[in-house]
């Protein structure tokens, strides 16, 4: 067995299935959740003309912007919290 490598239990096999489970469940909620907003929607931005997106893009495009914001901030704090305790030592 390597260094840091889980070892297989019962308790982790059983773990790793219902994630998956939970996963597919979750996928197929989403795509039930997307087939039903498929329509089309009219974006204005503040310069040109307005267009038509479906609003499933529009959500998903929201969703991805905050987490990709979250993620740099999360990033930037434990960034700053090793220095911090770099700084100490």
């Amino acid at each position: 067995m390597k260094v840091g490598q889980l070892q297989r239990t019962p308790q982790r096999d059983k773990e790793g299935r219902s994630r998956a489970f939970l996963s597919l469940l979750l996928a197929i909620l989403l795509l039930i959740f997307a087939s039903q907003n498929m329509h089309a929607v009219q974006i204005r931005l503040i310069v040109g003309p307005p267009f038509d997106l479906p609003l499933i893009l529009i959500i998903s495009g929201a969703f991805i912007a905050g987490f990709l914001l979250s993620t740099v901030n999360h990033l930037a704090r434990k960034v700053m919290r090793i220095r911090r305790r770099d700084e100490k030592s």
